[in-house]
């Protein structure tokens, strides 16, 4: 099956250009060389969102000036493709990521290189994902821009994002060394591939939300509590982000069909039901809220949440109150199963292979968290109760790669992720998460003294624990949990979770005790965690 998945990667990445465009189009972009280009039309959204003195609208309408043929072609094709991008959301980035997979295959289809390429090589299977990943998301995208439909894909900027920028990782192990450059310029390859299509991708996604936005305008005769709620968040999104702890307004969504299904759990500071709203299922997370104190923690939470826009971190959808009952409550994106479920499924099913995980799908999982982490911290935003309790995981809708342990992950459950840092609040002084996985500098040094500690440090430290369980299939990360816990991870003895240390790279074994170290300043901050997984990526792919 190994010397199958490339093949299968190739045709899937060709079929995707039926997915995207109409046939009466194809004249158009093979006279344009395949390029994206900016319309009339297009400009003139830029123009009434960024302002006429933005410098990005400025370069675009000179651009657009030394091009007048493909501007006449453009305005031209406009009305035959507004019918078709009707049927879409977030169409011009699917052109962009549509284009890339088909340019990408052609190139790979010359190369030479894949003729030596041996049957076996990761980077057949890795190709293959990425394809499957990218075609998954064009197809979530090819749906009728419903007010249901646009609700989880209001901002899909990042997942593009992030399914170009694996392709082309993928590319730099497929093609050629003379076609990409030497391997010590693999960084800068990589740069000057993504400088192709990062503008283009930014002012694709400003244009979907103005697109959509007009779209549902226009059916006016249509309008609906939901069309409603969907065009506040979009004008949210566009120019009025939460700030200084205020909930966004839009973000009180009552549906009188709501229904609440079974109870999933329990979380940090409430009970989690499944919940269908407006038709679409979710999850539901109840507060009872008696006091001004519980109302603003969840103030706090619910505007936390409905600021984050990231692929691997859970999308809020609304929040609820009801004021007889005092219950409030989260509705969030649904999720089937959390880390803890996903490992125990894999350890029990996976009597083939030493541990749960293959090392790539480990891999996979592990920078999903990471890249996660990562935007949560660039929004200054800590987590602080990182486990795999909190940590959600949807497999991935393939048979093979799904028994390999490969999903789709994403954070969750920020009751304790409350505090949007600043540089007076970066140090903690609260005992916060659960005590598996709580750096041994939060926990208090003497009865009824709270410890102070610097939050992202001791993120880091979750996060590494939360890695040795993936790796090992540990139900708990500690053997004999109850004893002494606080004092056998604190100096001077500094005990940490075991890694196998047989089956995974080397590096990624010194990444993750790295993360854990005793002391916070050597910790690594998530945006150097993120790129050296990408390196280790690259090398368990073959490319050093």
């Amino acid at each position: 099956m190994g010397s199958d998945y490339l093949e299968l990667g190739l045709r899937l990445a060709m079929a995707t250009e039926e997915l995207v465009h109409p046939s009466a189009d194809v004249g158009l972009r093979n006279r344009t060389g395949g390029a994206f280009r900016i319309s009339v039309l297009a400009i003139m959204a830029i123009k009434r969102m960024m302002g006429e003195r933005s410098s990005l609208a400025s370069q675009l309408c000179l651009a657009t000036e030394e091009d007048e043929w493909t501007v006449r072609a453009e305005v031209r094709a406009e009305a035959r493709r507004e019918e078709w991008r009707a049927a879409f959301l977030s169409h011009r980035q699917c052109c962009i990521l549509q284009l890339r997979l088909k340019t990408s295959a052609d190139r790979l289809k010359r190369s030479d290189a894949l003729v030596h390429l041996s049957p076996t090589a990761p980077i057949r299977k890795e190709y293959y994902r990425v394809v499957l990943n990218a075609s998954s998301l064009l197809s979530s995208c090819r749906q009728q821009a419903s007010s249901n439909s646009a609700i989880m894909l209001l901002d899909t900027h990042e997942a593009f994002k992030e399914a170009l920028s694996d392709l082309e990782h993928c590319l730099l192990v497929l093609l050629p060394r003379n076609d990409l450059g030497a391997a010590n310029r693999v960084q800068n390859s990589v740069e000057i591939a993504e400088s192709e299509w990062k503008r283009e991708l930014e002012v694709a996604s400003y244009l979907d939300q103005d697109t959509l936005r007009l779209k549902l305008i226009q059916d006016e005769a249509r309008f609906c509590r939901l069309q409603y709620y969907v065009l506040t968040a979009l004008k949210t999104l566009l120019h009025a982000p939460y700030q200084d702890g205020r909930l966004p307004w839009f973000a009180v969504a009552d549906d009188p069909g709501a229904k609440v299904g079974k109870y999933l759990g329990q979380g940090s500071y409430g009970s989690v039901y499944k919940f269908t709203w407006f038709g679409l299922e979710c999850a539901k997370k109840s507060f009872i809220c008696t006091t001004e104190e519980h109302k603003r923690e969840f103030q706090k939470e619910a505007g936390v949440m409905a600021n984050l826009n990231h692929p691997h971190v859970v999308k809020f959808i609304c929040c609820q109150r009801h004021e007889d009952s005092k219950e409030w409550a989260i509705v969030m994106e649904y999720m089937p199963m959390n880390l803890q479920e996903f490992i125990k499924k894999h350890v029990d099913s996976s009597h083939a292979r030493k541990f749960p995980f293959t090392p790539m799908a480990a891999l996979h999982i592990i920078s999903q968290i990471a890249s996660g982490m990562d935007y949560l911290h660039r929004q200054d935003v800590v987590h602080r109760d990182l486990k795999p309790n909190n940590i959600l995981v949807s497999p991935i809708d393939d048979t093979d790669l799904a028994a390999d342990g490969y999903g789709d992950v994403k954070l969750c459950d920020f009751g304790l992720a409350k505090l949007k840092l600043t540089a007076q609040t970066e140090e903690q002084s609260r005992v916060c998460g659960a005590r598996y996985w709580r750096a041994p500098e939060a926990y208090p040094k003497e009865e009824g003294v709270l410890p102070s500690y610097r939050a992202k440090e001791a993120d880091a430290y979750s996060f590494a624990i939360v890695c040795s369980q993936i790796l090992s299939g540990a139900s708990c990360p500690f053997p004999d949990p109850c004893y002494k816990l606080t004092e056998r991870i604190s100096a001077p003895k500094n005990e940490r979770p075991h890694l196998p240390s047989d089956t995974y790279p080397p590096k990624l074994l010194d990444l993750i005790k790295r993360c854990w170290d005793p002391h916070p300043k050597r910790r690594p901050s998530f945006s150097n965690i993120c790129k050296t997984l990408q390196d280790i990526k690259l090398v368990l792919l073959g490319l050093y």
